[in-house]
């Protein structure tokens, strides 16, 4: 905590980066992913939930 009297430290403020001029766009061709891709899982496990919901609920 400043004590009465005592002169503030000035930090140094950075300037803003400069968007005026913005680096040249990238094709979609030109992009490649990171890291290897894996198909998604099946949510329903290969299951028919709607049959199951029927069969659980009674719903004939």
């Amino acid at each position: 905590m400043a004590s009465k009297g005592a002169t503030p430290v000035h930090r140094r403020t950075l300037a803003p980066p400069d968007y005026s001029v913005l680096p040249r766009r990238t094709r979609i061709e030109d992009t490649v992913t990171t890291s290897d891709t894996d198909p998604v899982p099946d949510p329903e496990g290969g299951r028919d939930t709607d049959r199951d919901f029927l069969i659980r609920y009674g719903a004939l």
